[in-house]
């Protein structure tokens, strides 16, 4: 959502190469990062599976936006 039109305006004033680097960047760590890890972190002590405080993360965000990342975990933890 974000370094779509980042990479857009570097390639409008920069160039090509800048944009390029951008995506591939944040394809690869920034997105790596945000799929993989948050969810391990976020996982802490309980006993919930990684994949189900993933997929709650994402459903949390799909349902409130940015705050369901953090409510959607909660909630699932509660009915655990």
């Amino acid at each position: 959502m974000v370094w779509v039109p980042v990479a857009i305006y570097v390639a409008a004033t920069t160039g090509w190469g800048w944009a390029l680097f951008i995506v591939i960047w944040s394809i690869a760590f920034t997105g790596s990062i945000d799929n993989l890890l948050r969810p391990l972190f976020m996982r802490g002590n309980t006993d919930i599976h990684a994949f189900l405080v993933f997929l709650s993360v994402f459903g949390g965000m799909a349902w409130m936006g940015v705050p369901g990342a953090l409510v959607g975990p909660v909630i699932v933890a509660f009915f655990l």
